[in-house]
């Protein structure tokens, strides 16, 4: 014989308390603050004309501040040139690696950021010759050298070119406006961009120089 125990008044009980509960938590929810991500508009985040920066503009930002990170990966491409400009000896050649990183915390102006953010020295300029000849760990700007420099007996060491790919990050950020900053785990506020490959080729050397460097020549 089976025993039946009567609950019917403790479940009755208990049913009854489901509506209640139910319209308390959707109280509870309607009274959280919604997410401030919600309301953020990503206008543009584009890599900029030159291939070396990005152009961002971001609104619905109110008092938060903008991280904007940046890291580059660069080829220098440096060549031994004869006092007439030329390149002689295409043995005597060198594609030195190199890169940058850098980042600024941005306040918005009316929760608005709109900035072109770059890495200084990407790329080097016509004159950094020196970064052909320069130790391993020299910086120029945000730039790095890395690899063993270039040698040229009785000749000079050029900047024929270089090739750049940089990869940008958007995020919000606690820091100050102006300090570094990361977006290593934070609220990213869009997809990360890459940029490039971006070549550039000096105008103070031959043309025999740059055809030693498909990349610049491609």
């Amino acid at each position: 014989m089976f025993t039946t125990i009567k609950r019917y008044g403790w479940l009755t009980s208990t049913l009854r308390l489901v509506p209640v509960v139910a319209i308390a938590a959707a109280a509870m929810i309607a009274m959280a603050p919604a997410d401030a991500g919600a309301a953020f508009n990503v206008k543009t985040f584009q890599c900029s004309a030159t291939g070396v920066g990005v152009d961002v503009d971001v609104s619905g930002l109110g008092g938060t501040n903008v991280c904007v990170e940046g890291t580059s990966d660069v080829d220098l491409f440096c060549a031994c040139e004869n006092n007439g400009g030329h390149c002689p000896n295409a043995q005597q050649k060198q594609t030195r690696p190199a890169g940058a990183a850098a980042s600024d915390t941005l306040q918005p102006k009316n929760g608005r950021v709109r900035t072109t953010f770059s890495l200084q020295g990407v790329p080097p300029s016509q004159t950094q010759d020196a970064v052909c000849t320069a130790e391993a760990g020299t910086k120029v700007g945000d730039l790095v050298v890395s690899g063993p420099p270039l040698s040229c007996p009785g000749q000079t060491a050029a900047l024929v070119g270089s090739e750049a790919t940089t990869t940008f990050s958007l995020c919000t950020t606690t820091n100050q406006p102006g300090e570094d900053c990361t977006c290593v785990g934070q609220n990213l506020l869009t997809d990360a961009i890459s940029c490039g490959p971006t070549e550039t080729t000096s105008t103070d050397v031959g043309t025999d120089c740059v055809a030693l460097f498909p990349a610049l020549t491609d």
